[in-house]
């Protein structure tokens, strides 16, 4: 698993290869879009607590709508590349923490916004992405609970909102324990590709850039 963390910073959320990039981003922007129509028919159903940000949080929801939607057409229009994917995934991130905290903080029931980018991170790269995005998720709910938590003093906290110490503590392990396995499985699918592309012997594009030393690689190109 160490081995995971090594190498160039530069790699990092860039292991798609591009001729799969489509592949990958469809069924991710498709989700996308079912998750924001299906959080935006849920808040028009049962309006949010507390009251007063219910319109912030419906905007958020439907503004979010539309930018999914735009994903979409983009994805399915065009290829895209590692920087559309990191801003989208920074978007997801950012959204699902926003959401949160006008949505009653940590005890938010939209909690599940903040599990869609950890599991998409597995998707599309692996256990160093995953477990980046899983901190990022803590630390979004570490400062949702500082903002709404009562400041020393007595005065009213910043934001309002509900916080379950139980709750906020099981929600952390859970994107711990969730990061990890899902690193997990998406390193091991990895794996099992690039054995079944070296066992093919051909059609890998990163057959060479991954398996082999760059001197081994340059032989390997003259051969192949």
């Amino acid at each position: 698993m160490l081995g995971t963390f090594a190498g160039d910073a530069g790699t990092w959320f860039g292991g798609t290869d591009p001729s799969e990039a489509r592949a990958v981003e469809r069924p991710v922007a498709a989700l996308r879009v079912i998750l924001a129509t299906t959080g935006l028919f849920a808040i028009t159903l049962d309006p949010t607590q507390p009251t007063i940000y219910a319109a912030a949080a419906y905007a958020m929801l439907a503004g979010y709508v539309g930018v999914s939607v735009a994903i979409l057409v983009a994805v399915r229009a065009r290829q895209t590349g590692r920087a559309f994917a990191i801003a989208t995934h920074i978007l997801d991130v950012l959204v699902a923490a926003a959401l949160m905290l006008f949505t009653q903080g940590p005890d938010s029931p939209f909690f599940v916004f903040l599990s869609f980018p950890l599991l998409v991170a597995g998707y599309r790269w692996g256990m160093r992405e995953t477990l980046a995005t899983a901190g990022a998720a803590i630390l979004f709910l570490g400062v949702q609970a500082m903002l709404i938590g009562s400041p020393s003093g007595g005065a009213p906290p910043l934001v309002l909102g509900d916080i379950n110490l139980n709750r906020l503590i099981m929600r952390g392990v859970y994107l711990v324990i969730a990061g990890l396995l899902v690193g997990y499985l998406a390193e091991n699918e990895k794996q099992r590709r690039r054995e079944r592309c070296w066992e093919r012997s051909a059609g890998c594009s990163d057959r060479r850039a991954r398996f082999w030393s760059p001197r081994i690689a340059r032989v390997a190109g003259s051969t192949f």
